[in-house]
């Protein structure tokens, strides 16, 4: 919260009566650079003055108009002070999401006709649509007070769970506040020079960092190790073509619904993302194929008894094309989760080399020995399937391989051993 109230600053306009009047809130996006509504600046006849800045001690800081933007009520201010804020959010042009929650920090007017700095917590109630308006976000906040003056709040940012700006507050109803979306203003933003951040969707760029925290040596080498996957995959190919196999059990979501899931839910959307980083960059270590997300396989050996006119002899390495399914899971017991898959590849009598495997929220989930099945001839399966198999691992099982091994080199032959014992 610290960084949203430290990035805001209210703002006073000297209007063409010649009185200052408080009118609204803006937000730093850059050292010297302010947002805010262009209502807010409206009239001005004199100094638009910045108070309450971070570290602002007392100096005087006014700011002037760069640009601004009638079709969605944006303005761009910059100070006219050598001061520099140490604090500043970033822009993301985000989808439009319901019951995504939100942050909100402005100055609103109290009973006193006082302004005071004021959080607000809620989250997107939807998307406004057809009704030829500016703002095209409808916010639903906790305990909101219809008799409240919110009108100050005009110019605030609406900052989701990663501290991103994805709308700006500009119109206070009866029941609700309303807001402009970045990607509405995208536009204006970029013709200003103003870097906007995809949404969290389109590239791994948000969930990258500190992906392999706690791997020791290991830590990074596997970072340059994901720079190809995760340049060549994002998690909106992912979800587009792997909608249905996202989770484990499946969840029977449509796009927009998944999308809804993982948003309001910061800890499952980051688990997921982080763990779909680590197991592509798995894959790449072992030189494998991620370029189809639905069919991602590695190469590894199997040991096959030799079969000579028709009698079994000794065992044989065997190459063999595994088969990845990677899940998250929001349940707590790996056993359970493990088994019902493998029931369910030796049900649907699985024609391919399979390992499953599960990601959690849960610290140590599936910390456990392997679970193997050999479905090589099924109960009930009529003509044999020859040599085929199925493994479960966790995600944690891989992870602590990798952390063990002394070299990458290393990393190579532990992962390789990981899959192959899966499969024995």
């Amino acid at each position: 919260m610290n960084l949203i109230e430290n990035s805001t600053c209210k703002i006073t306009v000297q209007t063409q009566q010649g009185i200052y009047t408080e009118k609204g809130t803006g937000f730093f996006i850059s050292k010297y650079q302010i947002l805010t509504c262009k209502h807010v600046i409206e009239n001005v006849d004199g100094n638009i003055i910045l108070e309450n800045c971070h570290n602002q001690n007392g100096l005087m800081l006014t700011a002037k108009v760069i640009d601004s933007c009638e079709l969605t009520d944006y303005a761009l201010l910059e100070l006219n002070e050598a001061f520099e804020s140490e604090y500043f959010l970033e822009l993301c042009d985000s989808e439009i999401v319901e019951e995504e929650n939100i942050t909100i920090f402005g100055y609103s007017i109290d009973n006193q006709g006082q302004s005071a700095g004021e959080r607000l917590k809620g989250s997107i109630d939807r998307e406004i649509q057809g009704q030829n308006l500016i703002q095209d976000v409808s916010l639903s906040i906790l305990n909101y007070a219809q008799n409240s003056n919110y009108d100050a709040f005009s110019g605030s940012a609406v900052v989701n769970d990663y501290f991103q700006v994805t709308s700006i507050v500009k119109y206070q109803a009866v029941r609700n506040l309303s807001s402009v979306s970045i990607r509405k203003a995208k536009t204006f933003l970029e013709r200003n020079g103003i870097n906007v951040k995809h949404d969290q969707i389109v590239s791994f760029d948000l969930f990258k960092n500190d992906v392999f925290v706690g791997f020791g040596d290991r830590e990074s080498e596997c970072v340059v190790e994901s720079n190809n996957p995760i340049n060549n995959l994002s998690p909106k190919v992912i979800i587009e073509s792997k909608r249905d196999d996202i989770f484990y059990p499946r969840k029977n979501f449509d796009l927009k619904e998944l999308i809804k899931h993982l948003r309001k839910d910061k800890n499952v959307n980051d688990k997921l993302w982080k763990g779909w980083i680590q197991i592509l960059t798995y894959v790449e270590i072992l030189k494998g194929d991620y370029s189809d997300a639905n069919h991602i396989s590695i190469n590894v050996t199997s040991k096959e008894l030799s079969n000579v006119f028709g009698i079994f002899s000794r065992k044989r390495d065997v190459p063999i094309e595994l088969y990845l399914n990677f899940y998250l899971t929001e349940e707590k017991n790996y056993f359970n989760i493990a088994k019902m898959s493998i029931h369910e590849n030796k049900k649907n009598q699985i024609a391919k080399h399979t390992c499953n495997i599960f990601n959690s929220n849960i610290d140590q989930f599936g910390n456990t020995n392997k679970l193997v099945v050999d479905i090589s001839n099924p109960e009930h399966s009529g003509p044999s399937i020859p040599n085929i198999k199925i493994g479960a691992l966790s995600l944690n099982q891989i992870n602590r391989a990798v952390i063990d091994s002394n070299s990458l080199a290393d990393v190579s032959i532990n992962l390789k051993k990981i899959f192959e014992d899966a499969i024995k």
